[in-house]
């Protein structure tokens, strides 16, 4: 930290990684699917399976206020899914509390099942 960061005030955020006790299942979709594929393409990932499948971390960002906006998970620069106020308020208070950060990582695993991608969220 610099001098001038010191001066004003800034604090390093302390929220890197936005985790939670639940994991929830994104609704299946042609766009999640072409998504998740690139993504698969372009890591290289070996063969996943329900007992073994992909880890990897997606963008979570802050829409809106804190009291009333909604999150958005974002993979490779396409929003897979938005979750409403009501749904992750306990992130987004969390989030708030670190300074208001309006964006951060979210732990997301993925594996091919039947030509569809299914896709969880630690949110």
């Amino acid at each position: 930290m610099d001098f001038f960061q010191k001066l004003f005030g800034y604090k390093e955020p302390t929220l890197i990684v936005a985790e939670s006790d639940n994991w929830t299942q994104l609704e299946p979709s042609h766009d999640l699917d072409v998504t998740i594929a690139r993504r698969a393409r372009k890591e290289k990932w070996p063969p996943t399976s329900a007992d073994a499948p992909a880890e990897f971390h997606c963008m979570l960002i802050v829409h809106g206020g804190f009291s009333d906006g909604y999150l958005e998970v974002n993979c490779l620069g396409k929003p897979i899914a938005t979750f409403n106020h009501e749904q992750v308020a306990d992130t987004m208070e969390r989030m708030r509390a670190d300074n208001g950060l309006r964006m951060t990582a979210v732990k997301t695993t993925a594996f091919l099942d039947a030509d569809r991608w299914i896709v969880t969220v630690n949110i």
